[in-house]
């Protein structure tokens, strides 16, 4: 049997207008600008189905119907965009827990579509055993017409830290833009009044400064290929980071500072997921600020970096016993997972980590430290010396706000001289990475 196909070509059509049905809150100026067809226009297929992604990809509807109204005669037809609505307002409340903070609630209110213009508003309240935090911020997923998006947050918190409490209000205005499905770019300028406090008037860190402004500029590069947020099987995130502090942005401190990271996620055999991490990072200070405040300096230790510390208990002492932060850190993480039963999840995991200068002047018997040179010296050469570990084991039970995670860390090699505990838990809300 031959099949014959006989294909005759209709007239060329050319879009004579747009007309949008569906739309009882959005703006109908908004849906035409993510339309690229416009009146007077030849039909092209192409350029429909990336109307229908761009308006899809809102998150303002939940169903989009975008075609040529059908007409008995002429080579003139309007274009329909027919859409459903998703309700753009909301009410939340988060629900969470941690190690160090314990329990931790964030609520808030929030419109994804203020106006009808596809602006989002939002207003946060976050509060914790150890912290407390307001937030309302203003953001604009299509800048000036552009794909760039830009957010305009103002903030106040308080966090109670092991060593010190800080006060910040702040406020910033930063851009982001994805330049591939995997590749984000973002950047912008902060600036934020920060106040320390409950500083032992005998640690080194008490005569830097506890009443400052920080204005900086940063930028960030992105890279993500995870197969899931929650819980990621496959796939990498990666990041580097330059923020830059200085008078002439309004800081009264000035310094570079510079981290980056790296996760893999690995399948292998038996289910068994390897995930993997290193973050870095790397703080240079000005000529006149190498006495840095203790809440601009690096600490680890605690449940999302080396677990077999409590938070921020890792790396140099005053001579107080209090840790004292540095200039630069390193964190590894070795962790195997496998879903047990149901929602259940095991993990195995080896830790190590290090901050930079590793001893304090005071821990060593040397004079406080004098110049900028003195303290980066110690800081470059001690970057990747003095890790301490941690090796353990977790279960996670996945919500639907994340994975519920008790993890059991153990310090194999102890320093008795700052105390180092051999023995801690941690339970959170979410992967440790």
């Amino acid at each position: 049997i031959v099949l014959e196909a006989g294909i005759t070509p209709g007239p060329l059509v050319t879009a004579s207008g747009i007309r949008v049905t569906g739309n009882e809150k959005t703006a109908p100026g908004f849906i035409h600008s993510r339309i690229l067809l416009k009146p007077g226009d030849r039909f092209n297929l192409g350029l429909q189905q990336k109307s229908f992604r761009n308006l899809y990809q809102t998150g303002l509807f939940s169903k989009i119907d975008l075609y040529l109204e059908k007409q008995a005669t002429g080579s003139e037809r309007p274009l329909v965009a027919a859409v459903t609505e998703v309700p753009a307002r909301e009410l939340y409340v988060e629900p969470g827990w941690g190690s160090y903070e314990q329990l931790r609630v964030k609520t808030g209110y929030r419109n994804k579509n203020l106006f009808g213009t596809g602006r989002i508003f939002g207003l946060d309240a976050a509060a914790s055993l150890k912290a407390q935090g307001l937030t309302t911020y203003l953001s604009d997923p299509w800048f000036l017409g552009t794909d760039v998006k830009a957010d305009l947050p103002v903030a106040y918190s308080r966090r109670e830290e092991p060593v010190y409490t800080r006060r910040d209000m702040e406020g910033a205005l930063l851009f982001s833009k994805k330049l591939t499905r995997r590749l984000q770019a973002s950047g912008g300028y902060a600036f934020r009044m920060t106040d320390v406090s409950d500083i032992d008037p005998a640690s080194i860190t008490a005569d830097a400064p506890t009443d400052y402004a920080y204005g900086e500029v940063k930028a960030q590069i992105t890279w993500d290929s995870r197969d899931d947020l929650f819980y990621p099987t496959r796939g990498q995130k990666s990041f580097i980071a330059v923020e830059h502090a200085d008078t002439l942005l309004g800081s009264d401190i000035t310094l570079t500072r510079l981290t980056g990271g790296v996760r893999w996620f690995i399948p292998l055999p038996q289910s068994v997921i390897l995930g993997l991490r290193w973050r870095t990072g790397l703080i240079i200070p000005g000529s006149d600020d190498f006495n840095l405040p203790i809440a601009e300096r690096f600490f680890t230790g605690g449940e999302n970096t080396v677990r077999s510390f409590k938070q921020s208990e890792l790396g140099p002492r005053d001579e107080t016993g209090d840790p004292t932060g540095g200039l630069a850190f390193n964190v590894f993480n070795l962790e195997l997972r496998r879903r047990l039963i149901g929602n259940l999840t095991g993990s195995v995991f080896f830790d190590c980590g290090n901050v930079s200068p590793n001893r304090t002047p005071a821990e060593t018997g040397e004079p406080p430290y004098s110049s900028r040179s003195d303290i980066l010296s110690d800081t470059f050469d001690q970057y990747f010396k003095d890790f301490r570990p941690g090796v353990g084991f977790g279960l996670q039970y996945q919500l639907p706000i994340g994975p519920a995670r008790i993890d059991f860390g153990f310090n194999p090699d102890r320093d008795r001289k700052r105390e180092e505990d051999s023995f801690v838990v941690h339970f959170s809300v979410g992967m440790a990475f």
